[in-house]
């Protein structure tokens, strides 16, 4: 069995990284993926493996290269709240890493205003491929760097494909992609990146209005992805008229992530349909507060918040009831 000494910091900090997604997880969840991880290559997870998971999650959280909110402190024996990460894709080490413009997205996100929202995606895309080593030299400290590239690229095919611009969203989804298979994102970092793509693939088919094929890709991107997939999946059960895949699939979905903005949605709707109007708003608010943290915590990839004007204009309705 490996002892403590005999892991390097920089391992455990390539486990943590590679456990992180584009979107809130719990610390919880994050450590417990890596003491598998530890476990399953024979490590014992004794007290001096956990502080020191501990400790690298801090420093990850302090350099930049994570996001969090609330105690990220996970193996203590006092009460603590939940507390969440995410893979940062503003701040990563420097701000020569990072897009001057990433926080200024959540502007146009939160009015709606989607071609904005393009413009400073186009903007950032141009910007983080110029901060971006070559492929064959990227470091440890380089590679949320290099990752974000391939975010932005998704991000803008998602945004394109929210206003029927097909052919560019297509176009962004494809350097995506090869962005990818140039840096061996996948294999070279553990980064989930091919089920995040298949998430978007599936954003792309549900524009044109091919759902079995939205459907096929979002269940490829299911098992990675399960709070962005999933939703997705409620909704399409919804809007096809399925009331009761779309409810199950849904509480299933905010059981595990209470402020999953797509699924909140959903079940706001379903409310609305059982004449339920003060149950339907507060799933509406607390899908307006998801989509404001999801957007907080990672802007460059928006698939989160691309029902945003059917949840303000169905809280609107229900507010006038």
């Amino acid at each position: 069995m490996t002892n403590t000494k005999a892991i390097p910091a920089s391992a455990i900090d390539r486990l943590l990284l590679s456990c992180c997604g584009a979107h809130w997880r719990k610390v919880a969840r994050i450590m417990g993926q890596t003491s598998e991880t530890l476990e399953a290559r024979g490590t014992v997870i004794s007290g001096g493996i956990a502080k020191l998971m501990d400790a690298r999650m801090a420093v990850q959280v302090r350099s930049g290269k994570l996001e969090a909110k609330g105690n990220v402190t996970h193996y203590t024996p006092v009460p603590r709240t939940v507390a969440y990460v995410v893979a940062s894709m503003i701040a990563i080490t420097s701000s020569a890493h990072a897009c001057s413009g990433a926080r200024d997205i959540m502007k146009p996100i939160a009015k709606g205003d989607w071609a904005g929202a393009l413009k400073l995606a186009d903007n950032c895309v141009a910007e983080d491929r110029a901060a971006s080593p070559a492929p064959g030299s990227v470091t440890t400290d380089a590679l949320l760097a290099v990752a974000n590239v391939n975010f932005w690229e998704q991000g803008r095919a998602i945004l394109n494909a929210k206003l029927q611009q097909q052919k560019p969203a297509e176009e962004a989804l494809q350097r995506a992609v090869q962005w990818a298979q140039q840096y061996s994102l996948d294999n070279a970092f553990g980064l989930p990146i091919v089920p995040l793509t298949d998430a978007t693939r599936g954003y792309l088919a549900e524009q044109r209005g091919d759902q079995s094929m939205a459907v096929q890709n979002y269940n490829s991107a299911d098992a990675a992805y399960p709070d962005v997939a999933s939703s997705r999946l409620a909704l399409i059960a919804f809007d096809t008229g399925d009331r009761n895949g779309a409810d199950v699939q849904a509480e299933t979905i905010v059981k595990k992530d209470p402020e999953e903005p797509t699924a909140l949605y959903v079940l706001g709707r379903l409310a609305d349909q059982r004449n339920a109007p003060h149950a339907a708003v507060k799933f509406y608010e607390q899908a307006l507060k998801g989509i404001a943290e999801a957007a907080a915590g990672n802007p460059s990839y928006p698939l989160k918040y691309m029902e945003q004007d059917r949840i303000i204009k169905a809280l609107a309705a229900d507010r006038l009831r």
